[in-house]
């Protein structure tokens, strides 16, 4: 959703009549202020440029202060800011109008709700003079749980000229006050008619106009696994891994996408890949490797062999991959293995041991396998490998396979499915006994195909992506698992998905696919809802699979508040230092805040990759540094300051990404101003070590009221 819409046109040519003149149309969108237009004119023999400034505006100016988001239950105040440029005295009679916004690729349902309700009078009328400004002031309340809508002013004025109607209008995110969850099942459906609104348990228990379910009816096996594509696609960071891990399944199972996310299934996969190329290319530092962050000047070993390793699928698959800086990275990679040989230290205190044997198998499927110290490594490893080692072995194992020397193929058979270690390392490779099952699934199929030595393998991978919500599952335990599963079945499909979904008498079609598989799904807004839900599968499905994937709010959901391993704090201040409580309705327009979150690692080992996210209540609005407004308080010490590896900044949330030392503590102070007056919803903040979901900690949450200068024109 883009709330705030640009205004672009590029003619491309365009032929210049004999009159010297030429006219483009154009429709300019909801708009108030000054376009530039620009014009570049060639002939033969001559080139010539101009430009014009044109002001846009209507005779009622008519500006309307909406939020960027809202959280349900938030009470807001709209003022409509109204100047008559007409000439003439104007009566304004004024309304506002809320209706949902229809999500793309989601069937809508018959009776949507109203996203807003009244908590003053829905319009008035007012009377103002030319040259003169009047100001009226909305109440109203967000109702629904989750989604979006649009709020509309409209303006109906009346002068002795005549009437005319002025609009203002915007898309208005609307977040859950709740977590949300997302519930998975699978069913093997027999022919005939299958009540869904009995059997599917995933429909149960949804806070009403918060749910969204898909339907996806396939011979897939795995198909809870592959569910996790959208989570994985839509994970909300953006470093190097995380940026890699979101492109790669895309290469393989791209297509599936359209099936578990409806949102997503409405862009082309293959645009994605190449935004994620892209990107990935953003962190490249000046020395060829790449960082963990945009702007990063130091490569990072283990970082630049995964996003590499990912370029060369993108590359094999008939992706555009710029060569030159391809074979930039791949001198990096071999400079640092020959570092590695020397046992020349590394550059960056937090560089991964094990880092050495991923950019050997890089280096292998580039063609620049480095085979005597591959087996050297190899032959020096420990007699009874474990964990990480393992893993190590089986890749320079694989590297030496790619390079022509077959001589570990037994080895690399001899896949390991014994049941999966829960433990995770809290290290810059990431690593964990999932990811190392997916890993080497992934590797298999390349090196084997199909061979049946990885059947147990595919069972214990898709096993291991089961019984738990995505977010349980770090990127890299996703993005291999997925991977691996999605080379290992290929498209491949035994019988033809097929059926009919009927909800209260209506048959409602199916997604329409922009890619030649044979599954099939639907995606319906509030199905919990529905009193008949039924699938009628044909005789040519039996025996199909049918995932239920719903997402949406519990009634009465709340965000479980503590910590397990980290700690979590946040005080507001005033520019004194002063504690402030938002909910004593003392803040006013305009008015500053400090935000203080205090972060802490209680525990006796460092903890890297750690991630503060801190939402905002839809009244603020952070100050951006860059704009010069910033001031910085007294009280802040800059020696008790979180040294941040990375920070973003969004609409609703601040995030911060960095690292803690054993028991230490540190701050993060930032400024928001208060930008719409209301009452309303402040999320809790939290932490959490991005690979390790065992390592987190949440602060509660609360109410900020914010006044406004609207005495006497509050309708």
């Amino acid at each position: 959703m883009q709330p705030i819409k640009s205004i672009a046109l590029f003619s491309g040519l365009v032929a210049i009549g004999r009159d010297g003149k030429a006219t483009i149309p154009f429709q300019v969108p909801q708009h108030r202020g000054e376009l530039r237009v620009m014009a570049v004119v060639a002939t033969p023999s001559r080139v010539g440029h101009a430009e014009a400034r044109v002001a846009v505006r209507d005779p009622l100016v008519l500006q309307v202060t909406f939020p960027r988001f809202v959280v349900q239950n938030d009470e807001l105040a709209i003022p409509v800011f109204m100047t008559n440029l007409s000439g003439e005295p104007l009566e304004v009679t004024l309304a506002l109008a809320s209706e949902p916004v229809a999500v793309p690729g989601l069937a809508a349902p018959r009776s949507p709700a109203a996203p807003f309700a009244f908590t003053g009078k829905p319009g008035g009328t007012v009377t103002i003079a030319n040259g003169f400004a009047e100001t009226r002031v909305f109440g109203i309340k967000a109702q629904i749980a989750a989604g979006a809508a649009r709020l509309r002013v409209v303006a109906h004025a009346r002068g002795p000229s005549g009437a005319f109607d002025v609009k203002d209008e915007v898309d208005v995110p609307v977040i859950p006050a709740g977590p949300r969850e997302r519930a998975i099942q699978k069913l093997q459906v027999a022919a005939g008619p299958l009540d869904l609104a009995a059997s599917a348990t995933v429909l149960r228990n949804w806070a009403p106009t918060s749910e969204s379910t898909t339907f996806w009816m396939t011979s897939n096996p795995y198909g809870e696994a592959f569910d996790h594509l959208g989570y994985l696609v839509h994970y909300p960071y953006g470093c190097i891994e995380q940026t890699t891990s979101a492109t790669r399944p895309l290469l393989y199972v791209g297509a599936l996408l359209e099936h578990v996310d409806a949102q997503l299934g409405e862009a082309r996969f293959e645009d994605m890949v190449l935004a994620g190329i892209d990107r990935v290319f953003t962190m490249q530092t000046p020395a060829g490797g790449f960082g963990y962050w945009p702007g990063a000047s130091e490569p990072l070993a283990w970082a630049t062999g995964y996003a590499t390793d990912m370029l060369l699928d993108a590359r094999q698959r008939g992706y555009a991959v710029p060569e030159d800086r391809l074979k930039d990275v791949l001198g990096w990679i071999e400079g640092r293995v020959a570092q590695y040989q020397r046992g020349a230290p590394s550059p960056v205190d937090h560089e991964d041991a094990h880092a050495e044997a991923y950019l050997h198998y890089v280096l292998a499927r580039a063609g620049k396998a480095q085979k005597a110290r591959i087996a050297y490594l190899i032959a020096h490893a420990p007699a009874a490998a474990s964990g990480q080692t393992t893993e190590d072995l089986y890749l320079l194992k694989a590297a030496l396979h790619l390079a022509g020397d077959r001589r570990y193929d037994r080895d690399l058979k001899a896949v390991d499915a014994s049941p999966l270690a829960e433990p995770r390392s809290n290290t810059w490779s990431f690593y964990s006994d999932r990811r190392r099952r997916g890993l080497m699934l992934s590797t298999f199929v390349d090196l084997f195909g199909k061979d049946a030595a990885g059947e147990p393998l595919a069972a214990r991978v898709a096993a291991g992506l089961t019984g738990q919500p995505a977010y349980f599952y770090n990127t890299q335990e996703l993005v291999w698992g997925v991977t691996g599963l999605g080379k290992w079945i290929g498209h491949a499909a035994s019988g033809t998905a097929g059926g009919t979904l009927i909800a209260d008498g209506a048959r409602l079609a199916p997604r329409a696919t922009k890619h030649a598989i044979s599954d099939r799904s639907w995606s319906l807004a509030r199905a919990s809802e529905y009193k008949q839900l039924t699938l009628d599968v044909p005789a040519s499905a039996a025996g199909q699979w049918l995932v239920i994937s719903s997402h949406g709010v519990r009634p009465g959901g709340s965000y479980k508040v503590g910590g397990d391993g980290l700690t979590i704090a946040r005080t507001y201040r005033d520019l004194a230092g002063n504690a402030i409580d938002l909910a004593q309705g003392q803040l006013r327009l305009g008015d500053v805040v400090f935000v203080e979150i205090a972060i802490g690692n209680p525990g006796t080992a460092p903890v890297q990759n750690i991630a503060v996210v801190d939402r905002l209540p839809a009244g603020f609005e952070i100050e951006n540094p860059r704009l010069g407004r910033s001031i910085k308080p007294a009280w802040i010490q800059d020696a008790a300051a979180w040294a941040t590896e990375f920070m973003n900044v969004r609409d609703d949330r601040l995030e911060a990404f960095g690292a803690l030392a054993p028991r230490s503590q540190a701050r993060l102070v930032y400024a928001v101003r208060a930008v719409t007056s209301g009452k309303f919803t402040i999320p809790p903040v939290e932490a959490e070590a991005m690979y390790d979901a065992s390592l987190w900690a949440r602060d509660k949450g609360g109410t900020a009221v914010i006044g406004g200068p609207w005495t006497g024109k509050t309708l």
